[in-house]
């Protein structure tokens, strides 16, 4: 095993996670994070609303939307996971 490998990322990789994630990045991906959760949150509610006089077409549509939108809040917290654990590595492989 080389010592590249024991010392954590190289200065390269650590250069292009920095870029990758910068603070703008992850302000940016708070934001999308919140409107996505209003998203959520409306659609949930415009289903709720649908009364038993509603066609099947609607209410398949609704939950599709709801499902869309509670899917696309998932992947913005599993990139939000995925950034963090990319700053903590580099951040311990510097110390």
């Amino acid at each position: 095993m080389s010592a590249q490998h024991t010392q954590g990322p190289s200065s390269t990789v650590k250069d292009s996670l920095t870029a990758q994630y910068t603070p703008e990045f992850m302000a940016s991906l708070e934001k999308d994070i919140e409107a996505a959760k209003r998203d959520v949150r409306k659609a949930s509610e415009a289903r709720a609303k649908l009364g038993p006089e509603c066609s099947r077409a609607a209410i398949t549509s609704a939950n599709a939307k709801c499902a869309r939108n509670a899917e696309y809040l998932e992947r913005l917290y599993a990139t939000k996971d995925r950034a963090k654990e990319a700053i903590a590595k580099v951040k311990g492989g510097a110390a």
